[in-house]
């Protein structure tokens, strides 16, 4: 018995390998996608103090970067993130069974996660995560149909 039961789980799992490795992925780009979305881009309409000479606004949006197996550790010097989607794409294949990364350089970005913006009192990270569960339940949905 123990023999059939465990052929019927190695049977579970080859038939649904690619459908869960699918649900991670869209896990993984959907959470990271959330991140940067909720990530402020400055205002300085609603700053206290002056922008610093030639600020242009979204450089902390524009710099997560997504990456697997390693941690990217400089910033970017960009302000805008459209390209995020398309790089995540590009790590979708590699994304399953290792370990993925979404990391922000700028130095102030722990300072905009707690508080430092108007705009994203509530952070970014922190608010995505209090959603992660509906965009877990959306990914699982997309690979069960």
């Amino acid at each position: 018995m123990a023999k059939s039961f465990s052929r019927q789980i190695q049977q579970y799992a080859e038939k649904y390998n690619q459908r869960i490795e699918d649900v991670v992925t869209d896990y993984a780009i959907g959470v990271s996608l959330s991140i940067a979305e909720e990530t402020p881009v400055g205002n300085p309409d609603t700053w206290e103090s002056d922008p610093p000479p030639g600020y242009v606004g979204g450089t902390a949006r524009a710099n997560w970067i997504p990456s697997v197996g390693q941690p990217e550790t400089s910033p970017r010097d960009r302000t805008d993130y459209s390209g995020l989607n398309g790089e995540l794409q590009s790590l979708r294949e590699k994304i399953p069974g290792n370990i993925f990364y979404l990391t922000n350089n700028v130095p102030y970005i722990e300072r905009l996660e707690y508080g430092w913006s108007k705009q994203a009192p509530k952070g970014m990270f922190r608010r995505t995560l209090r959603e992660a569960r509906k965009l877990l339940n959306a990914a699982v949905r997309k690979n069960t149909k």
